[in-house]
């Protein structure tokens, strides 16, 4: 007689139900059995790594241990994909796990398999996680390693619930699990993006001379990459953004599209480098494809210098299908807009590499300051600034109009 069945026979010969005493007895001198076991442990190390995101989430910064500024971690906990409701999704799944190791401890030696409850966590976390996963590489563009290993703990322990669970449990139980999943989803698909907003350090504007991030970068527009309604230029009063951005940072490209759907705003391009190659207050490189950023850069910079009216579509093509793009890549385009031999020579101008030092010191200078967080950061002259994402846009419009921080905070939203 195992554990692992529904029914068996007792030591009279008759058949004894799930809780029946003979079968508690048998139990108890056998031990635990070993699913339960493992399951219980699977919970306690998802119920952890749950945690450790959950403290990292509610911290403020979203960077757990070894996760920079970019990394994948970084770029999918500051996303809205972390959060549903308000509430962080960490927080979520730690509810379950406390969920499923306080029934396993109440089932004890008498665990042969999931009833509903365990099923319902099992599928919650099987689809939560593919979930995830899917927004992971195919919305976000990063991976979050942290966030990686509790879905495999969880689906670890979801597999052993589930073994030896009877067709009727596990139906019953799915069905509830995957309609919270699903909700969950439709949810986070429907939100925005966080936005976070600081009213000073936009800077000022002189003319052609914007003075930014409280002195640490001053610029000649009519030097400077735009894109955008270019006759916003023209006049001290037009309408203007700084973004300072890596053209392969997942949150850039979802700011690209944003500004790319505004009009009359003319868009000053800073490139700043992920890599340590070129970027000095980066210590280690955060995601794989930083590794091109710096090349990218310097491509982006030389065309702009060759005719910078095909700066617009160098910018349409590298947040574009492909993404994210090598630098081979991003060199050969470029080729295809202007004079190949003209981009190879100001490819080969050291003024290049000066302005990308120069937009990675004053980034790094203003973050060390506490001004801003990870890229992209938003400018507004005259007005404030926003890092980490753009959202919908709303709070750039009215950075740009000055009726953001006008607003009375039962009004605003930053």
């Amino acid at each position: 007689m195992g554990l692992s069945g529904g029914a068996g026979r007792g030591y009279n010969g008759a058949v004894d139900s799930e809780d029946s005493p003979s079968e508690v007895v048998t139990g108890a001198a056998q031990g635990p059995g070993v699913r339960w076991r493992v399951a219980l442990g699977l919970a306690v190390v998802a119920l952890g790594l749950s945690g450790y995101l959950l403290a990292a989430t509610l911290a403020g910064d979203g960077r757990p241990a070894g996760c920079g500024d970019e990394g994948g971690c970084h770029a999918v906990l500051s996303s809205k994909w972390s959060q549903v409701f308000g509430l962080p999704v960490s927080g979520l799944a730690v509810g379950v796990y406390v969920v499923v190791i306080a029934t396993l401890l109440r089932r004890g030696r008498e665990f042969r398999g999931g009833g509903p409850v365990l099923a319902a966590c099992a599928a919650a976390v099987l689809g939560a996680g593919a979930w995830f996963m899917w927004v992971q590489l195919g919305v976000v563009g990063a991976i979050c390693a942290w966030c990686t290993a509790a879905h495999a703990a969880g689906a670890a322990m979801a597999v052993t619930l589930l073994i030896g669970t009877t067709a009727r449990a596990v139906f019953t139980g799915f069905v509830p699990g995957l309609m919270g999943v699903a909700v969950i989803a439709g949810a986070q698909s429907v939100s925005d993006e966080p936005v976070f907003l600081v009213e000073t350090g936009g800077g000022e504007r002189n003319g052609q001379i914007l003075t930014l991030l409280d002195g640490r970068l001053v610029l000649d527009l009519s030097r400077e990459m735009v894109v955008g309604d270019v006759s916003q230029l023209d006049s001290g009063g037009g309408r203007v953004i700084v973004k300072m951005s890596d053209h392969n940072c997942p949150h850039c490209r979802n700011a690209h599209d944003v500004l790319n759907d505004m009009t009359g705003v003319a868009v000053v391009l800073l490139p700043v480098p992920m890599d340590p190659g070129c970027n000095a207050h980066q210590a280690e490189r955060p995601l794989p494809q930083f590794a091109e950023s710096c090349r990218i850069a310097a491509v982006a910079w030389a065309l702009h210098r060759v005719d910078r009216a095909a700066l617009p579509a160098f910018e349409a093509w590298a947040y574009g299908e492909g993404w994210p793009h090598t630098a081979a890549a991003a060199e050969a385009f470029a080729a295809t807009l202007v004079d190949p031999r003209k981009l190879a020579a100001a490819l080969g101008d050291p003024a290049a590499e000066a302005v990308i030092r120069r937009n990675t010191e004053a980034w790094g200078r203003a973050k060390a300051a506490g001004l801003v967080g990870g890229l992209p950061v938003h400018l507004v002259p005259g007005g404030g600034l926003t890092y980490g994402g753009v959202g919908d846009g709303l709070a750039l419009r009215e950075l740009l109009d000055g009726t953001h921080f006008s607003q009375t905070p039962s009004e605003g939203d930053g």
